[in-house]
């Protein structure tokens, strides 16, 4: 650079020295430091981006000063921030050159807890609640909400809470002793796609409505017995329909019956992963167990395989007028012998 006096000059660019490059898996609010130095000693202004958007601005800044990333920093930036990879980016200028430095990271949150920072104190007693969730909660997300009418005790009594804040129900308290007054505190928490093993081969995601609603039931005793027929294949097994909500057990392109044994999770379509057994021997295998196995799906090597009581249609009761799980006995054969029924798929 020529001043006016004919003085020649050399900028120097500024410079920046971060705390890493690669920063890994991120599933909290974390503080990337950084520090920007000019050798002339020019003020900085200094640009921060992530993904190639600006989120936050600074002039004025002086040479040796230490910064921090704002937007990953802090909890409520980091929550607006998306699952999936990342790159944050540092822009520094002396007015005459810009230099930038980069970090990549990847956002990994598969859980969260939202709950009041402080009881709700009341005059009386707590006896019936309502609870709202707003927002977007994923659709695999398990969702569940617990409150308490008793938070200012040592030992509060937690209800879960899940079916009426779902519905927007009225939450009816069981507890009724508040030793220090009545307050009302909630935790509400949710967690994609349930991987928690039911047995030593499946998880319960494998057995949800696969139509999106994240709901899931189904019947331990039967997927202890599918169990004990993977391990007897020592082959993967692939679940294609396990619990199915109302809605989808009604759409045409299941063809599911208003009393399929599915939306009680006491049913289970599956298959072999590679399609290798013979489904004859499946169906052997199965009828081994005590499940029942559909001759129209034998054609295309899966199993239907329902806890039932009788005989119907394509069907084959190997037990007849016997309920094989308590939770069957209790909770479809009552509604089928109202309905005049003899089970369904």
């Amino acid at each position: 650079m020529v001043s006016d006096d004919g003085t020649v000059s050399v900028n120097t660019a500024p410079t920046v020295s971060t705390d890493g490059a690669a920063l890994g898996r991120k599933n909290a609010a974390f503080a990337w430091k950084y520090t920007v130095r000019d050798a002339d000693g020019d003020t900085l202004a200094v640009t921060e981006k992530l993904d190639g958007k600006t989120t936050k601005t600074r002039t004025g800044v002086a040479s040796g000063t230490a910064l921090t990333f704002e937007q990953t920093a802090s909890a409520a930036g980091f929550q607006k921030i998306l699952n999936g990879n990342h790159t944050i980016t540092v822009e520094v200028s002396d007015g005459k050159e810009t230099v930038s430095t980069s970090a990549t990271f990847t956002k990994a949150v598969h859980a969260a807890s939202v709950t009041l920072a402080e009881p709700l104190a009341v005059e009386g007693d707590i006896t019936v609640a309502v609870l709202q969730v707003t927002g977007s909660i994923p659709d695999d997300a398990k969702f569940k909400a617990e409150v308490t009418n008793n938070a200012l005790d040592s030992s509060p009594v937690w209800q879960d809470a899940t079916t009426e804040v779902k519905k927007g129900a009225n939450i009816v308290f069981e507890n009724k002793t508040a030793t220090n007054g009545a307050a009302f505190m909630s935790v509400i928490t949710f967690k994609p796609n349930d991987h928690t093993k039911i047995t030593a081969d499946f998880e319960r995601h494998e057995f949800a409505c696969p139509c999106g609603c994240t709901a899931q039931m189904i019947d331990p005793e039967l997927v202890q017995k599918m169990q004990t027929i993977r391990t007897k294949l020592g082959k993967a097994v692939k679940v294609t329909s396990g619990y199915r909500c109302v809605k989808h057990n009604a759409d045409p392109k299941v063809g599911g019956s208003r009393t399929s044994r599915h939306l009680y999770g006491i049913a289970a379509d599956w298959r072999t992963k590679d399609r290798s057994v013979n489904p004859v021997a499946l169906g052997i295998i199965a009828a081994a167990q005590g499940l029942w196995r559909s001759r129209h799906l034998l054609a295309r090597q899966s199993r239907h395989c329902p806890h039932r009581h009788a005989r119907r249609q394509g069907y084959m009761a190997l037990r007849p007028a016997r309920c094989v799980s308590q939770h069957h006995l209790q909770q479809v054969c009552p509604a089928d012998h109202r309905a005049g029924l003899r089970g369904s798929r």
